[in-house]
């Protein structure tokens, strides 16, 4: 019900021109089968969703960070890394969707980076995220961005 009601609206506003709502209900659509672990259908709308929303402009959606983190997370699932680096990277250009979001899409570039083997660069973002955390007065995310920079300087061999 849910998809096929999104699948007609994308459809109308396609029609009407409205590429931004388009996008949102592909979008939509898209995590709808990724959460159901559906992932073809799932990449495919999402993708299609990101085409919508590049032609748009990300700098023209307040959401477009949202969108962005959520494609790469979804690319972080099959270990993709460049694709979340390339995604995360167009997300911190824009303004936060939240807080929480803020502090994610750099450590998630701390990851994605780390598990590419790219230490320096994954220091620097885990220390944006802990940057961030003591800003916003997270203590979560302030343990999560120091236990992910212990980890890059354990995985270099470095032991205080």
């Amino acid at each position: 019900m849910c998809i096929s009601l999104l699948s007609r609206a994308s459809a109308h506003y396609k029609a009407k021109g409205k590429k931004l709502f388009a996008g949102i209900c592909l979008h939509m659509i898209g995590q709808h089968y990724y959460m159901r672990e559906d992932f073809a259908p799932a990449f495919d709308h999402l993708l299609q969703a990101n085409d919508l929303f590049r032609e748009v402009g990300y700098a023209n959606i307040p959401e477009a960070g949202r969108y962005l983190h959520e494609l790469a997370l979804a690319h972080y699932y099959f270990r993709d890394y460049q694709k979340v680096i390339d995604l995360m990277q167009a997300a911190a250009g824009l303004r936060p969707y939240n807080k929480n979001l803020d502090m994610q899409r750099y450590n998630n570039l701390g990851l994605a980076y780390r598990n590419n083997g790219h230490p320096d660069s994954a220091l620097r973002y885990f220390e944006r995220t802990l940057h961030l955390a003591g800003e916003y007065r997270d203590s979560i995310w302030i343990s999560i961005a120091n236990a992910n920079i212990g980890s890059v300087y354990h995985n270099m061999g470095i032991y205080c």
